[in-house]
């Protein structure tokens, strides 16, 4: 057979049963971009990927199929092999994946020469989220992530990795940690600048969010005052639920996170329709802590009972537990459950608690905890006061999981029913403003007086998040501020 027709000569002794393979070792392998998002995929999922071991695994059904033998089925393999090792390389080279060399084990590397020493190991980066490399990856997939219009670019990349992974590992964790860290980061050396309508002045404030030590200690104020206003309005009785969620009915983190207060909404319309009456209720979120999965704890008052466990769980499309409580000097208790049984299984499975109250308070003062500023007393009706926070705040500045769920997820800490709810002390009215955008706080003085000579003729531009290093030309240029 000629050298151009580039067919490889049948093996000498084949089964009659076994189809000769006529073709390059390289003609039956996966596609770049196939490889590229399971790469990817299986980087996020399990924290790292071995090319050795992938290959194996893809090359087993594909070599039966095409009737390789021996000698044909290694050159198949390694083509593989090195296809993936080019991908995982190229990934590295641009700051996507990390290199290990571990020691060799079989475990790792079955098929691999005995001669070996090391096995190589690559892990994902914070980069290959900022890198925005799901989109490129995801072009061919039927559900993209839907973004948020106007977020931090640390947050949308936090969006995208919640978007490909079905529960959290230790490297995901880390990664969503590393984003929360970096964003925490970038506000702190930003500034909020105000322009305002009837004298022109501009208004330099500290860039605040809920994160910020002074807002968490509000959080907690308005969960106390949530109580309280429940035993002002006389309930003696109420029910305590925890409802979880299943993994397997989600393609994604992120789907159950949007998915949980709206399947709230319906569970709260079912139970309004057996009640008779929509009843009052306080709303806890949590984050499970090896897998990320959220789940809710929720006090709904005024009642004893709603329904059959089995029901609940039906209803929910997830396993619940579901418990009485009364009201007494203060505390929430729970009452005891006359049935041995399901005395005995919610020991087991479900939360212990003696007070549901204080259990509730418990968990949110934990999470809250990693502000060492927490620990201070709260000052009193002070929930506007503007603190920049800095490293030192943070007890633990490496593991904030927990906070970083809720900053990616966007869900609130607690929420409550309206006739529950407190409103806080406003602060006084300073006139009217104009948000005019956020900017380093060393290069805000330089923006102020380029804009009052700008300002009169083109209008306020749109929001902005310039790098800290950027340089001020462009503010300079009268049409980049043109609305």
């Amino acid at each position: 057979m000629g050298p151009s027709s580039g067919l490889s000569p049948s093996p000498p002794n084949s089964e009659a049963s076994v189809t000769p393979y006529q073709y390059p070792h390289s003609q039956g392998l996966p596609s770049r971009p196939y490889l590229e998002r399971l790469i990817v995929k299986i980087a996020l999922e399990k924290g790292e990927v071995s090319p050795t071991r992938l290959a194996r695994l893809l090359s087993i059904r594909r070599i039966k199929r095409l009737g390789l033998q021996r000698d044909q089925a290694t050159k198949f393999r390694r083509s593989l092999y090195r296809k993936i090792l080019r991908i995982c390389e190229d990934f590295r080279a641009k700051g996507w994946l990390t290199r290990a060399l571990i020691p060799y084990h079989p475990a790792l590397a079955p098929n691999a020469s005995k001669n070996a020493r090391t096995t190589v190991i690559y892990y994902p980066t914070v980069d290959l989220i900022e890198g925005r490399a799901f989109l490129k990856l995801a072009r061919s997939e039927p559900h993209k992530p839907k973004l948020p219009k106007r977020a931090n670019p640390k947050r949308i990349s936090a969006f995208l990795l919640l978007s490909q992974v079905q529960m959290l590992n230790d490297t995901t964790q880390e990664l969503v940690s590393e984003l929360f860290e970096a964003y925490l980061e970038d506000t702190d050396r930003r500034v909020i600048l105000l322009r305002s309508v009837d004298t022109g002045e501009f208004l330099k404030l500290p860039y605040s969010h809920r994160f910020r030590p002074n807002r968490l200690k509000a959080q907690l104020a308005k969960y106390d005052l949530a109580w309280e206003q429940a035993e002002r309005l006389g309930f003696k009785r109420a029910v305590f639920l925890t409802l979880t969620t299943d993994p397997s009915k989600y393609r994604s983190l992120l789907e159950a996170y949007r998915d949980i207060s709206p399947k709230w909404n319906r569970l709260m319309s079912w139970i309004t329709k057996k009640v008779g009456y929509r009843p009052k209720y306080i709303l806890v979120f949590e984050f499970t802590k090896k897998t990320g999965l959220p789940h809710i704890h929720a006090i709904i008052f005024g009642i004893s009972r709603i329904a059959p466990q089995d029901e609940l769980n039906r209803r929910w499309g997830a396993f619940t537990w579901l418990y009485s409580l009364k009201y007494s000097r203060g505390q929430w208790l729970k009452v005891d459950n006359p049935r041995k049984k399901r005395q005995e299984r919610a020991k087991v499975n479900g939360p212990v608690f003696r007070d549901a109250k204080a259990y509730l308070r418990k968990y949110l003062s934990k999470t809250f905890r990693v502000m060492t500023n927490l620990l201070e007393p709260a000052p009193d009706r002070d929930f506007w006061r503007q603190e920049a926070p800095i490293q030192a705040d943070y007890v633990d500045w490496e593991n904030l999981v927990q906070l970083a769920l809720f900053w990616a997820s966007g869900k609130r800490f607690f929420t409550t029913s309206v006739s529950l709810r407190v409103k806080l002390p406003k602060r006084p009215s300073l006139g009217i403003w104009e948000f005019v955008g956020s900017f380093d706080r060393e290069q805000v003085n330089e923006i102020i007086r380029i804009l009052a000579r700008i300002y009169p003729k083109t209008g306020p531009p749109d929001i902005a998040w310039p790098p800290p290093d950027a340089s001020l030309r462009p503010f300079e240029r009268l049409n980049l501020w043109a609305p």
